[in-house]
């Protein structure tokens, strides 16, 4: 018969297993930070959030200027919640003119390094930009056939004749545009977007909201619900 010592020693031991069990299904959810070398050799810092799935459907997350992936975390959560790999960086900071044609290289960099995971889907990869994380993400869309299907939530007013050149080999993938009424600029700016690629209403859809505020974190409970039923919806990836 065990002494009361040894029920006691048993019983701390079973407890620190499963703390550690405890810890270990934790850190699937955690990310972890490196830094990459995008092609123009700029130092950026990426953030790689694994999904809880095998063979997981990933995002990239393009961010704003001035954003970096702590401003990001609360959708960022939502998005591995249901199920998605997430990989976003920090914006360049400090930003020169020169740096504009070249943020498509960090959104290069961010999917390459994604492509890389074993346990993603490489033909389910979603890039999501927002705002001025548009134009870059656009610009690295259009030279790449892999991507078939961008979210652009909340764009800028942008140049319509740079707009069209960089969509017109987008007809035929998925596009899903969030925007708000609230704003002229951003409303005309999504309505172009959308009539320039509109050659299958089945894989475009356009929304338009009463968000005042233009932020990805603000994003009304309505939203955010088409948003991940869009994203989950096997038909765009067939």
């Amino acid at each position: 018969m065990r002494t009361k010592l040894e029920r006691y020693i048993s019983k701390s031991f079973f407890i620190v297993i499963l703390f550690i069990l405890l810890l270990l299904s934790c850190s699937k959810n955690t990310n972890s930070e490196l830094t990459v070398r995008t092609l123009d050799r700029k130092d950026i810092n990426i953030y790689y959030y694994p999904s809880f799935r095998h063979f997981a459907p990933a995002i990239v997350l393009v961010p704003s200027i001035g954003q970096n992936q702590s401003m990001l975390s609360s959708f960022i959560k939502i998005l591995q919640q249901n199920g998605f790999a997430v990989i976003t960086y920090d914006f360049r900071n400090p930003i020169t003119r020169f740096d504009y044609p070249r943020l498509k290289f960090d959104v290069q960099a961010s999917t390459e390094y994604l492509m890389k995971k074993e346990e993603i889907d490489k033909y389910k990869i979603t890039i999501i930009a927002y705002n001025n994380g548009i134009e870059p993400a656009l610009q690295y869309v259009s030279e790449n056939q892999i991507i078939n299907s961008t979210v652009l939530i909340y764009p800028n007013d942008m140049n319509r004749y740079i707009l069209k050149e960089m969509l017109d080999d987008y007809k035929e993938r998925h596009l899903l545009i969030i925007t708000t009424s609230y704003d002229e600029g951003c409303y005309e700016t999504s309505k172009f977007i959308y009539d320039t690629c509109l050659s299958n209403e089945k894989n475009k859809k356009l929304l338009i909201t009463r968000n005042y505020k233009k932020d990805i974190e603000s994003l009304d409970k309505q939203s955010l619900d088409f948003l991940i039923n869009w994203l989950i919806d096997e038909s765009i990836w067939k």
